[in-house]
């Protein structure tokens, strides 16, 4: 379905805005405390140096801090500079769980990154596209220029590109210190908390995890399903669609299909929703009805499902 967006011809890839820096505990908690209104008197009046004043960083982390708010959809820079507008995303983080503290935000976080091509190029790609479970960050910048070629994007510099690589394996992965030891500073981002990449005994390989992901709660799961169906008109969507397709929360949180379906079968036995999912005879789909949920109230209100059994 996202495939589509990488092959339109305005498509425009993104591999740089994060200035190899992956996002920290505390970036998105930062940006959401940010008020409306002309600033204290004492506060710098140029945007940039307003920022770092408020943030406590240096200019390139400003950058940083504001280009992952957009990455996670909590937030869009305002178009006269001064600053950013929290998304209805960000206004539900900033009540929800400003600090990241619950596993569920950080699964949502990554489902919005992961699935948002034209500002996370690297991201989309490495979880949609990337041809094998296996990688090391030579055959994803292979990998990647591959898929400009396919699609005709203007690439930029590999150096680009495999700074973008490295700051994607760095969000997903857990560093160790020269001894091999695990030291406060070894997770770098929340990302790593899922467990989506984990390094191979061959050094420098890394391998994607796929498996039924006990931390990611059934209201998480069904705000992406509602979010990866909301743009099709189709009555009907197949068991694999939803378990295999690019940008699908099967490929985007590398369930199996046996944990999947369970998630379908769980979600059906709650409440009645706006899709009915069918298990019968060997056929497994899933049926329309009506007009269905805005996905950020299944994720609000958490009781209310969009799958119902028959």
């Amino acid at each position: 379905m996202l495939h589509a967006a990488l092959a339109n011809k305005a498509f425009r890839p993104r591999f740089s805005g994060h200035e190899t820096f992956p996002m920290r505990y505390n970036w998105l908690y930062k940006v959401l405390r940010q008020r409306s209104g002309p600033p204290p008197h004492w506060m710098p009046q140029a945007p940039l140096e307003r920022d770092m004043v408020r943030y406590g960083v240096g200019k390139n982390m400003v950058h940083s801090m504001h280009h992952w708010a957009e990455l996670c959809s909590v937030a869009s820079l305002r178009r006269d500079g001064s600053g950013v507008e929290l998304t209805e995303v960000g206004k539900w983080l900033r009540k929800r769980d400003p600090h990241l503290e619950e596993a569920g935000t950080i699964w949502a976080l990554h489902w919005k990154v992961a699935t948002t091509p034209q500002v996370a190029t690297t991201w989309y790609w490495m979880f949609n596209g990337y041809p094998s479970p296996t990688f090391d960050e030579r055959a994803a910048v292979d990998s990647i220029r591959s898929a400009a070629a396919t699609f005709g994007w203007r690439a930029p510099s590999t150096g680009t590109i495999e700074r973008d690589v490295d700051c994607f394996v760095r969000c997903y992965t857990v560093s160790r210190a020269k001894k091999g030891v695990l030291t406060e500073d070894s997770m770098e981002c929340p990302f790593a908390e899922l467990e989506l990449v984990q390094p191979t005994p061959e050094r420098g390989v890394f391998e994607f995890q796929r498996g039924p992901k006990p931390t990611l709660p059934d209201k998480v799961f069904a705000f992406a399903l509602a979010e990866f169906l909301e743009g099709s008109s189709a009555s009907t969507v197949s068991f694999e669609h939803v378990a295999h397709a690019p940008g699908s929360p099967g490929r985007v949180f590398k369930l199996d299909e046996a944990s999947v379906a369970e998630r379908l079968e769980r979600l059906a036995a709650k409440r009645t929703g706006a899709f009915r999912w069918i298990d019968t005879a060997g056929l497994r789909q899933l049926q329309r009805v009506g007009d269905g949920a805005r996905p950020l109230d299944v994720l609000s209100e958490g009781e209310r499902h969009s799958v119902v059994a028959e």
